[in-house]
């Protein structure tokens, strides 16, 4: 169930459907243990050096937190292009979408702009985890990302005072599309999450994911030997649904496009004094955080 009501899903739908009529294939799932806390948007999934995944993560309270993550600068460039002043398709009346899309066409073009002083980061702790995931998932790449305020993706607690840190992953092949694992410093392995982990098994049954190195995500709390135990009980059912069929029954307190919600931002937090500002483009903003 989601953690509060909010338009992250009509947003997303919106998001993923403007990039296939752009002519990007998208495809856009939950990829959480209850279907709604975490929405992934993956861009050219089918090729590897392609790949982008977005992921969208509810939190209690405050702002949703969002990542970028891709396997190369070109692939980032191709899905900024993509996304080249999408948010100008939105109304200034639907002013909180507006300013969710901006916000991902933002951290795009902050990711080009900055991949070869990311990529540089020193990282042998991830050098040597990368390879050990090789060694249960031999086609593994690396991928280099950022988040807004958060340092890992798919987690709703690693909130941080910088707005865009560095946030890293890898992609793995699962029935012809490509998947991210996302990195975990403090514990130096990789979280998957139960949509991702339950493709994972249909296409790798096999697989020794603490041999690999990978966690899955809701195991943090009881340690990597209740890995196994916690996963056979999400590999019960398909968590990654598409978000349409997903029948997800909590109301939505946001709906029409002249409800309040519109205006002031309800869904990520009406302490945000940007919630009712022009877009960063049209009035210069200083310090303040002015498009989410």
């Amino acid at each position: 169930m989601s953690k509060r009501p909010d338009q992250l899903e009509p947003w997303s739908i919106w998001l993923r459907d403007a990039l296939a009529a752009r002519g990007r294939p998208a495809r856009l799932a939950y990829d959480d243990k209850v279907g709604g806390d975490v929405l992934l948007l993956s861009i050219d999934s089918g090729e590897r050096d392609r790949l982008v995944e977005l992921t969208i993560t509810r939190r209690a309270r405050g702002r949703a937190h969002l990542t970028v993550l891709a396997t190369s600068p070109a692939g980032a460039a191709a899905a900024r292009d993509a996304l080249g002043r999408m948010h100008d398709e939105v109304s200034r009346l639907a002013n909180a979408k507006r300013k969710f899309v901006h916000r991902i066409e933002r951290m795009l073009e902050r990711l080009v702009a900055t991949w070869d002083e990311r990529a540089a980061q020193p990282a042998p702790e991830r050098d040597a985890a990368l390879e050990r995931l090789r060694g249960a998932l031999p086609e593994a790449w690396p991928m280099i990302g950022l988040g807004f305020h958060t340092d890992v993706a798919g987690v709703d607690d690693h909130h941080t005072r910088d707005v865009y840190p560095s946030v890293f992953g890898a992609a793995v092949g699962l029935d012809g599309r490509w998947r991210g694992l996302a990195w975990e410093p403090e514990r130096r392995r990789w979280l998957i999450r139960n949509g991702t982990f339950t493709a994972l098994r249909r296409a790798r049954p096999g697989v020794d994911l603490d041999a690999g190195g990978i966690t899955l995500l809701e195991a943090l709390g009881v340690g990597a030997a209740a890995v196994v135990a916690t996963a056979a009980v999400a590999a019960a059912a398909d968590i990654d649904t598409d978000v349409e069929g997903a029948g997800r029954q909590n109301a939505r307190s946001c709906a029409d496009s002249m409800d309040p919600c519109d205006v002031l931002d309800c869904s990520l937090g009406l302490a945000d004094l940007g919630s009712c500002v022009p877009d960063c483009d049209v009035l210069d903003c200083g310090a303040l955080d002015c498009s989410l």
